[in-house]
C-alpha cells in the first residue's frame, strides 16, 4: 500500500483563480460552479501545501 502525507483532495483537485471579470460572469451566469469553486479553494488553503 502506498501511503501519501496530503489527502487524495489535493492529488486530484488546483486551486481555481479567476479575474474580476470571470468571477463576474459566473456569479451572474453560473452561481452553483462560482459556490463550488469557492467550496474548492477553501479546502485546498485548508489542506494542501503548494
Amino acid at each position: 500500500m502506498i501511503e501519501s502525507t496530503a489527502p487524495l483532495f489535493c492529488d486530484v483537485e488546483e486551486p481555481r483563480r479567476f479575474t474580476q471579470a470571470e468571477v463576474d460572469w459566473r456569479a451572474a451566469n453560473a452561481p452553483a460552479n462560482l459556490r463550488r469553486d469557492f467550496k474548492t479553494n477553501t479546502t485546498w488553503d485548508r489542506e494542501c501545501d503548494e
